[in-house]
């Protein structure tokens, strides 16, 4: 008998004797275990949608009441930060953590310019009740929550926030 000349060649698999195509099959399933076991998965991203108020004129807060994400078995976080639009208005390290959990109080308001009345987006949401206009609102502003891990995952979330007219 021969044995096989190449891994991926079927014949010389089959005509090997019975005792090695055995051992390839368990080094086989034993990688696959391996890997299934070693591979990584950074949760999801937890923060409910943040909301925009007015606070005097054209100035407006963006408010999130919290972010909260958690690492994959046997990793930690190294990162969760908040972008508005493309910039960084929010981040933090971690240090052999396997989960963050930042509270309103840590990220504070993002004071942002209301805008005028007329940027209605599509679709278009529920009136604001006791606004003005039709709609009341002013500025959308699109945040993105970023999160990375030990095991080189990285996970986001994505949305949009809008702000009542000035």
């Amino acid at each position: 008998m021969t044995s096989p000349s190449l891994p991926g060649d079927r014949d010389a698999f089959q005509t090997a004797p019975l005792r090695r195509r055995l051992a390839i099959l368990f080094l086989a399933a034993t990688l696959l275990a391996m890997t299934a076991e070693t591979a990584s998965a950074i949760s999801f991203i937890d923060s409910p949608s943040p909301t925009c108020r007015k606070i005097k004129g054209n100035q407006c807060a963006i408010k999130f009441y919290y972010m909260s994400v958690t690492a994959a078995t046997n990793q930690y976080i190294i990162y969760l930060r908040l972008l508005l639009g493309t910039k960084v208005v929010f981040h933090t390290g971690g240090f052999f953590q396997t989960s963050a959990y930042v509270p309103y109080d840590m990220i504070g308001d993002i004071l942002v310019p209301c805008g005028k009345e007329g940027s209605v987006p599509d679709p278009v949401p529920a009136p604001t009740p006791g606004g003005p206009g039709p709609y009341g609102y002013g500025s959308s502003y699109s945040y993105t929550i970023q999160a990375g891990e030990t095991g080189g995952l990285k996970s986001a979330n994505y949305g949009t926030v809008y702000c009542p007219a000035k």
